[in-house]
């Protein structure tokens, strides 16, 4: 596979994949109305990883996670990236890397000679 593959291919799991939360009755309601949040869809992992990379710098009153990464940058920064042209930043080269290990991992995956060789049984009548 090639790189702008990889840049495609991720841009599609962004497209399709993006953190979607719903309310839910509470398993064990503790009162009246009692709802829990309940994941629906997740974003992709490759994307959840560079968002952890880079957290916010403010605090919030809860405990919830917030990044600096926005999606709309990495939307575009994948688009730059697919069409050829070279976008600079932190989130570009964090997402090269992502292709390039893809790519890595594909291409083991091809060449791979772990497939065990087919074992001919003898039939135990005949004599060797």
């Amino acid at each position: 596979m090639s790189l702008q593959t990889d840049y495609d291919m991720m841009l599609a799991e962004l497209g399709e994949r993006e953190l979607e939360v719903h309310l839910a009755p509470a398993p064990e309601p503790a009162f009246t109305g009692h709802m829990v949040r309940v994941v629906a869809n997740s974003n992709p992992p490759w994307y959840r990883a560079i968002c952890e990379r880079h957290p916010a710098g403010r605090k919030r009153k809860n405990r919830h996670f917030d990044t600096r990464v926005k999606r709309r940058d990495m939307v575009r920064i994948l688009q730059e990236l697919e069409a050829g042209l070279s976008p600079r930043g932190i989130y570009a080269d964090e997402l090269r890397a992502e292709a390039l290990h893809r790519v890595a991992e594909d291409d083991s995956l091809l060449f791979c000679d772990d497939e065990p060789e087919p074992v001919l049984q003898q039939d135990s009548t005949e004599p060797f």
